[in-house]
């Protein structure tokens, strides 16, 4: 099982819900959040601006749905947990859920969900006008020898991706993962982002690399679905 297993789904987070795009409110972004759990309404209550608030309920209503599709029970009742800390061994670790492994990542307006019967991780990050001169400062906490810095961003996303996908998370430098072995040993591979999405986002998913991967095989093609308008079965 690999990267051929792992189903990613980009989701625009605004387009689920237009009518409350600028107009969201506390109240309207709180009943929405009926089948959250109490960890994730305290969260989304934390989040001071009512647009992040109402983007944070969508992409974990649609991860909600999502999981209990692929599971068998109502988004409601799906539990997700943290697994240890891999560095502290704290209760803030990689998310897990019964049944399914899971990855979420949001960037503004959008979000990316992977799902698979395996391990995974998945980022997104929009791209902005600032980008290179905003990015320049963290070049060499990101680079492995030898890597090239042309598209930072890029670079990122791919290498948390995979520590997503290890539960390693930002505990472990940058620096010391390289994206060309990841790639080699086909367990890392770019979103085949939708084209309206390309020049956009960028986007990567990576699963997890036992000993026995790292083979020079090349890497495996996943499956993407653009979600742009309300999930069925989305309340």
């Amino acid at each position: 099982m690999g990267l051929a297993d792992i189903t990613v789904h980009v989701v625009d987070l605004d387009a689920l819900a237009p009518d409350s795009v600028g107009t969201d409110t506390y109240a309207a972004a709180s009943a929405a959040a009926s089948t959250l759990d109490a960890a994730e309404r305290e969260r989304a209550g934390r989040l001071r601006s009512p647009v992040d608030r109402r983007r944070y309920i969508e992409a974990h209503r649609v991860l909600r749905r999502l999981l209990g599709d692929a599971v068998g029970v109502a988004p409601g009742d799906v539990r997700i947990l943290r697994a240890a800390c891999l560095a502290c061994g704290g209760p803030h670790g990689k998310p897990q859920a019964d049944g399914v492994e899971f990855s979420l990542s949001r960037s503004g307006a959008f979000a990316a969900i992977a799902l698979g019967p395996v391990p995974c991780g998945v980022d997104i990050e929009e791209r902005g006008a600032q980008e290179p001169a905003a990015l320049a400062p963290l070049r060499d906490g990101v680079l492995a020898p030898g890597e090239s810095g042309d598209d930072l961003l890029a670079t990122w996303v791919r290498k948390e991706a995979l520590l997503k996908a290890t539960g390693e998370g930002l505990t472990r430098p940058m620096a010391e993962v390289s994206v060309a072995e990841a790639v080699r040993a086909g367990i890392l591979r770019d979103l085949d982002l939708p084209v309206a999405l390309a020049g956009r986002l960028v986007g990567a998913v990576a699963v997890t690399a036992p000993a026995s991967w790292f083979t020079g095989a090349p890497p495996a093609t996943g499956k993407v679905r653009a979600l742009s308008s309300r999930p069925e079965g989305a309340s």
